[in-house]
This record gives structure tokens, C-alpha cells and sequence, in this order.
């Protein structure tokens, strides 16, 4: 394995030592009883004491975020990628030089590295159809927030939603056509940002793969399948390889199709943004990375369809947009791991709708919003930002909303469903 390994765990050999029997261990979580993967689900005592690492560690990371300043906003809508920097204090946002970068073949999902040096965009596709995508594009992010290509770079090879593992191993790519099952692509990340194929890559998903998310510890891999209506779930090893859950796919609930899929960072719950339903679906996470439905599961309806859904990096409120021109805040209730509506806001008006992207900056200081327009007839791309109250409420920034192409109608300009904010270093 290249890189380290996260904490509580030492390199094993690539053969697996077979396992004592537990009542033999002492109440100890001995290494050897452990298989040759990260985060072993098969020993309980080596399960309690893998999850208290975790536990930790996600609180250590949480703590650093509050040392880190969200810099930069980076939205793809098709023909190019927009590049914004941002007041931290303000949350107001200016335009880098070069922005937009354009792409002749198109350009959709984005995702950055864990640790917000590389950007990595799915390209050579269609941003309305979802794809296909036959390349990723990688960038280093520069300290003024520009992008620079990487050696090789568009690597040709399978993009589609994208996600990275939270210690840096493994960019996943969940793509399919139309109607069909789908796969995931597995790339073990480079130190230099290059992507690597992992042997027995891609692997097999649900019907229109939405949305993919990993666990906050590495442990799992999830995709919410749109055609077939379900949650796939993967046990990820040290190498990549992704093995189906027990019990995975698990069916949404209710009425509507996954588009989006989180998980908040305590890796208790994970909940799904359905489109048709207007509601979210709401799940348990097991030790082995089984979902569970939440009694009260799904919200109940709240509007014409759901889009695109954003979770605050301290899990306590979830981000939807809602049909024309909505967005909904919901608080999230840690004793059942229900999600509450606490805000329904609008976002547009009949010349200025169809909302379609969300993101949260890293500190959990602002929420960024963008419509497509298009709904009742063609028109521009734009863009607002919101100040996330200490209730997760949310207030317009001064100068919002912000045509970043110009403001026209009846033109089309793109579709900016995907948007990421990357810390200043």
C-alpha cells in the first residue's frame, strides 16, 4: 500500500493471517487477527477499537477546519468552468483571471483532493445528459485559487460523479448510460495528483448511477442509483477493490429516485436527496456499512421535485434545492437522525430559476447556490451565496445574485450543477 495508513493500524502482509478464536484475545484487539484490509468488520473487538480511532480522528479533523479560510469556488456548467475567489469574511465572491476555462468537449462532476491541492473534473460529455464522460481532468490549485494542468492531463479515462477517499487513496468515478446499469471506476491517487487504475476496476453499480460519497473513515463506498431506485453499498480493501455490502442495493422508501447522497461526519447516518418525491431518505449505518431505515423515513413532501443537496462539514443541516426556484435548510436531529425543516427561502423568480447546484464551504460559514435558468425559457447562469446562521438559517449576501456570463434572455448558457469550495493553503 502506498502512503500511510490511517491511525490504529500497522502494514500487514498481502496474505491474511487466520483468525484466533476471540475468546482467546484478552480483551485485546490483536494485529494478527485482523485481515489485510483497512478498518477489518470481521473481529468485534478490532471493529469498537478501529471505530474509537475514527471517532477521533474525525473530531481532530473538524478541529483543523477551523484554522482553514474557504477561498475559492470553482462551478463547471457544461461548456466551461468558472473560477471565484472568496471574501472569507464577506462571502462575497470575484472572479480569478482566466475564468471561465472553456472546454470544447464539455465539462461536469468535480471533485477535489482531501486535502484541496488537485481539482478534478469529469470531461468530454454532456452536463444536461450527465455524460457519458471519457476523461478526467486533473489541476494543481495554485495559491491564487488558478488552475494549472497536470502532466497528462485530460487522462483518458472513464470520469462520471466523482469522489475522493478521505485519506487521499482512491478517486471513484460512478457513471452509466441512460436506462442501464452502471459502474465505478476505481484511480489510486498519485502523490503528484495522476490517477492509476486499480486492478479489477470499474465495478459494478445500479441503473444511472446520481451520486457517489464515501464514509468520513474510508470504510465504504455509496452510490445512489437513480433508474433502479436504491442505495448500492461497497466494503472498500486496502487496494481498492470495492465488495458489495450485505444486503446492498437498499431500496428507497417512499416515493421519488436518489439524485443525492451524503454522509454526515460522525458516520452514523447517511440520507438521500430523491427527485421526483421532493423528500429525503434518511438511513443508520452499520458497523459493516449496512443501511437501515430510519422510522419517520422519508421527510414528507416539499415541493415538485428535489435537485441537489449539500451537508454542512459539522453534519448539523443539509441544503436542498427545491423545483423552480426554492432552497430548504434542515437541521439535523442527532437523537433519531431525522432531518427538520427549518427554512424554506426562494432562490429565482420566473426569469431567473431552475436551481440546480449547492455547496457548502469548508468552515461551514456560507452556502452557495446556482440556477440554470431555462424552466420557462433560456437564460443566464447565476449564482447566490448565503450566510449559514448559528441555527443554519440562512441571509443573502449583499451583492447577490451575480450573473458571472452577463445577464441575457432567451440564450442558454450552461447547466452549473456542479460546484466545489476549496481552503486557502
Amino acid at each position: 500500500m502506498d502512503g500511510p495508513l490511517p491511525p490504529g493500524h500497522i502494514r500487514r502482509p498481502s496474505v491474511a493471517p487466520k483468525l484466533k478464536d476471540p475468546a482467546q484475545t484478552d480483551g485485546q484487539c490483536p494485529e494478527s487477527n485482523c485481515p489485510d484490509e483497512i478498518f477489518s468488520v470481521h473481529h468485534p473487538i478490532c471493529v469498537m477499537k478501529n471505530l474509537k480511532f475514527s471517532v477521533l480522528l474525525a473530531l481532530a479533523l473538524i478541529s483543523l477546519g477551523g484554522s482553514l479560510r474557504a477561498e475559492f469556488l470553482y462551478v463547471s456548467y457544461g461548456p466551461g468552468l468558472l473560477s471565484f475567489r472568496i471574501d472569507n469574511q464577506t462571502g462575497s465572491i470575484t472572479a480569478l483571471p482566466g475564468s471561465p476555462l472553456l472546454f470544447a468537449e464539455g465539462v461536469g462532476p468535480l471533485v477535489l483532493d482531501r486535502r484541496g491541492r488537485f481539482l478534478y473534473a469529469s470531461t468530454g460529455g454532456s452536463a444536461v445528459d450527465f455524460g457519458p464522460w471519457n476523461s478526467i481532468s486533473a489541476y494543481r490549485i495554485k495559491p491564487d485559487g488558478r488552475l494549472q494542468p497536470l502532466h497528462g492531463s485530460p487522462f483518458k479515462i472513464a470520469g462520471g460523479n466523482l469522489a475522493v477517499d478521505p485519506f487521499n487513496r482512491f478517486l471513484y468515478a460512478a457513471a452509466g448510460v441512460f436506462g442501464q446499469s452502471g459502474t465505478i471506476a476505481v484511480y489510486r491517487l498519485e502523490a503528484n495528483g495522476e490517477l492509476k487504475p486499480v486492478s479489477g476496476s470499474p465495478f459494478p453499480t445500479g441503473n444511472d448511477p446520481a451520486s457517489i460519497t464515501t464514509d468520513p473513515f474510508g470504510r465504504f463506498v455509496y452510490v445512489a442509483n437513480l433508474g433502479s431506485r436504491d442505495i448500492s453499498a461497497y466494503r472498500v480493501l486496502e487496494n481498492g477493490t470495492l465488495i458489495p455490502v450485505l444486503g446492498s442495493p437498499f431500496p428507497i422508501l417512499g416515493p421519488g429516485q436518489p439524485i443525492t447522497v451524503v454522509v454526515e461526519p460522525s458516520a452514523r447516518f447517511l440520507y438521500a436527496a430523491n427527485l421526483d418525491g421532493a423528500n429525503i431518505s434518511s438511513y443508520s449505518i452499520g458497523l459493516n456499512g449496512t443501511l437501515t431505515p430510519i422510522a419517520g423515513s422519508p421527510t414528507p413532501t416539499r415541493g415538485p421535485w428535489y435537485e441537489n443537496m449539500a451537508l454542512d462539514p459539522s453534519g448539523r443541516f443539509i441544503y436542498t434545492l427545491v423545483g423552480v426556484a426554492g432552497l430548504d435548510a434542515f437541521r439535523i436531529n442527532f437523537v433519531m437522525g431525522l432531518p427538520e425543516v427549518i427554512q424554506s427561502i426562494s432562490v429565482g423568480d420566473d426569469f431567473d430559476n431552475n436551481p440546480v447546484g449547492v455547496a457548502v464551504d469548508p468552515l461551514g460559514n456560507f452556502v452557495y447556490e446556482a440556477n440554470a435558468n431555462g424552466i420557462l425559457e433560456p437564460g443566464s447562469i447565476s449564482i447566490r451565496g448565503f450566510r449559514i446562521g448559528s441555527g443554519g438559517t440562512l441571509t443573502l449576501v449583499p451583492g447577490f445574485p451575480l450573473f458571472p456570463l452577463g445577464k441575457e434572455v432567451g440564450t442558454e448558457q450552461g447547466f452549473p450543477y456542479w460546484m466545489v469550495v476549496a481552503p486557502d493553503k
